[in-house]
């Protein structure tokens, strides 16, 4: 449900109850994100999370993050879509979907076994087929008429083991260059429906279940044991890549990003934020 007026908060409420999840559209990776347990919380976010892009933060977004997409809202002063959904208890999974012209070509699936933070990108996901995601992806794909690479989110809800949709994007996911096997080789398939030539049977990557994403699995729990026993998908190919993606963000290097922090350090209160 869209939250375009104080009056759709409790409309919101009403329909979903609490707690509720809002979203912002345009935003990926748990950015963008929050959970409110009362009608006080969901006013206040409300409030907060529509509130158009100021100078400060666009100047951030642009020197810091070099991040430009923002701007159409900041030069219109335009409030983002606010999104509510109901909360379901449970884990995370996707699958990506290569289709054409409303056929599913291939598909790939995993649960999310490790994340970066609560609701923040996975970093290990277990791959898996479950006919409920596979259904709910054909089912959409087909009455849109889709081509292309369209991801599809879901939540597990822990006691009943049921897949609740909760969003779909138009890209790739983090293992959608894998070559899996029969039907799983969403780059192959695509190719070669939108080509129209046969494209050579790729080999499968890797037999192992657990895939720990490069370099965030490193990155944000190197002593998981779990590593021990995951496919690693790192760039081996490419030298100079694995060791820039295993430096800091260049969001997090540089003068300009020191003087930042600073700022931010001592005056806490600004809203030169994120």
């Amino acid at each position: 449900m869209v939250l375009r007026e104080r009056d759709d908060v409790r409309a919101a409420i009403g329909r979903f109850g609490l707690p509720l999840m809002l979203k912002l559209d345009d935003t990926w990776g748990g950015i963008g994100v929050a959970r409110a347990d009362s009608e006080a919380e969901v006013e206040r976010l409300f409030e907060a999370m529509r509130r158009p892009i100021g100078t400060p933060r666009m100047i951030k977004r642009l020197l810091i993050d070099r991040d430009p997409f923002p701007l159409p809202l900041w030069f219109g002063r335009v409030s983002q879509r606010l999104n509510a959904q109901a909360y379901v208890e449970g884990r995370p999974a996707n699958c990506l979907a290569a289709c054409w012209r409303g056929e599913v070509l291939a598909i790939l699936g995993v649960e999310v076994v490790r994340a970066s933070s609560d609701g923040g990108p996975a970093t290990i996901v277990r791959v898996t087929n479950h006919p409920d995601m596979e259904d709910a992806a054909r089912r959409i794909v087909g009455r849109l008429g889709l081509s292309g690479f369209c991801g599809f989110d879901f939540v597990v809800d822990d006691p009943s083991s049921a897949f609740h949709l909760i969003e779909m994007n138009q890209r790739m996911t983090p293992i959608g260059h894998l070559s899996l096997g029969d039907g799983q080789d969403p780059v192959a398939a695509l190719t070669s429906r939108a080509l129209g030539v046969p494209v050579p049977v790729r080999a499968r990557t890797t037999d192992e279940t657990l895939i720990a994403l490069f370099p965030s699995a490193w990155l944000t729990a190197p002593d998981d044991p779990m590593l021990s026993t995951a496919f690693h998908d790192v760039p081996w190919s490419q030298p100079d890549l694995v060791r820039e993606l295993v430096r800091p963000a260049w969001q997090e290097r540089g003068t300009l990003v020191r003087l930042y922090q600073w700022f931010r350090r001592y005056f806490p209160s600004t809203r030169l934020g994120g």
